[in-house]
């Protein structure tokens, strides 16, 4: 068989065809956080939010949406609003996996994972079901939304067209899956209650299997959907932009790549980034950077917030400005960590799996700000692949 892992809070609007109607709205666009101001989080609100959305929102989901405008419901109340036309033509609204899934098999299909963050889903005792209420809320139909099953769950199969594009063989069964973030949480091994891991990709996250779902909402951190709901919730502190940073650090400000691959005379240029950092004493002589280039969800909860870099002086170099990036995130990330030890438990090792954790050093200074031990995952940039095994 097979099977797909994707980004989550990604949107796709299709036609009847399942064709898309627009380009996706990504997971990272906030363009709708003034909508969810006015149609949403209106008065009375408490800490920004509407008592009577956000009280309903937890009974029904045990969360809810942030103030940021990333989740799904903005981005539905953003076209609805802005784009009227191709509202109108909005036939379902899917996930990137399930566009997927759909044009393999030709059945509309969710995971359960992916369903819990759109928060419409009544996740009371595994019902797992569209919510009437929440999606009046949101102002969509049933109908509009794919069918939830569990991400083991066998959706369909290969259709002869799919195998004609694909290659794969037809009658092939293909397997629901899940998002990005549980797949990644069972492909770094802390797999069971009581442990941790934490990413460093595009973006970052700390998280665990909990059996007990609770919720911090002053710092939007609280459980989604794990791979296997029937057991586990997952205990999730995620953050907008960590790798990125240093991937537009890289771009935006050092040199060319090829400058820097010829001068430093390696093959990747992420060495070269390393060999800067290292050759400057930990806390890169005061200067600090924070690592909110888009925003942040935990522990700010806030969409305007923006990265900084503090303390440059004359005695600063682009060493120092490298090794600042990655200290910075790695602060950042510890925050995200003691934020869901102090909803759930303490840990002593956190695995670490994403594109980061390919880095010795960079493992070295989490390790250190962490103050924890830190087990750097084989090929940690594809956990999310390990758990399809």
């Amino acid at each position: 068989g097979v099977t797909f892992s994707s980004q989550s809070q990604t949107l796709v609007p299709v036609d009847e065809k399942c064709n898309p109607i627009r380009p996706a709205i990504s997971w990272l666009d906030g363009r709708s956080a003034d909508i969810m101001r006015e149609q949403l989080w209106t008065p009375p609100r408490v800490m920004g939010y509407n008592i009577f959305h956000i009280l309903r929102f937890l009974r029904i989901t045990g969360g809810s949406p942030g103030q940021t405008g990333k989740d799904q419901i903005g981005k539905i109340y953003w076209l609805q609003k802005y784009e009227p036309e191709n509202w109108a033509k909005t036939h379902k609204l899917l996930d990137p996996k399930d566009f997927i899934i759909y044009h393999l098999t030709g059945e509309y299909v969710k995971s359960v994972d992916l369903a819990v963050v759109w928060w419409l889903m009544d996740t009371r005792k595994n019902r797992n079901q569209w919510h009437p209420k929440l999606l009046e809320i949101a102002r969509v139909s049933e109908d509009m939304l794919p069918e939830i099953k569990d991400s083991a769950a066998i959706v369909g199969k290969i259709t002869k067209k799919a195998a004609e594009q694909t290659g794969l063989l037809p009658g092939t069964p293909v397997v629901n899956g899940a998002t990005d973030l549980a797949c990644a949480a069972l492909g770094s091994g802390a797999i069971t209650e009581g442990e941790f891991h934490a990413c460093i990709g595009t973006s970052g996250w700390v998280a665990g299997h909990v059996t007990k779902r609770k919720i911090d909402i002053p710092h939007y951190t609280g459980c989604i959907g794990s791979a296997y709901p029937e057991k586990y919730y997952l205990a999730m502190a995620h953050q907008e932009t960590a790798g990125v940073c240093l991937e537009w650090l890289k771009d935006k400000v050092l040199y060319h790549k090829d400058q820097l691959l010829k001068e430093y005379n390696v093959e990747k240029v992420y060495e070269v980034l390393d060999q800067l950092a290292a050759s400057v004493a930990p806390g890169a002589e005061g200067l600090m950077f924070t690592p909110w280039m888009y925003g942040e969800r935990c522990p700010l909860d806030d969409d305007h917030v923006r990265a900084g870099l503090f303390n440059v002086g004359l005695n600063h170099s682009r060493e120092h400005l490298v090794r600042a990036v990655l200290e910075g995130i790695a602060f950042n990330t510890r925050w995200a960590m003691e934020t869901l030890e102090n909803l759930y438990f303490k840990v002593d090792k956190v695995n670490l799996v994403g594109g980061g954790a390919k880095s010795d050093l960079w493992c070295q200074i989490i390790a250190d700000i962490f103050n924890r031990k830190i087990n750097q995952v084989d090929t940690p940039h594809h956990a999310a692949l390990f758990c399809f095994g």
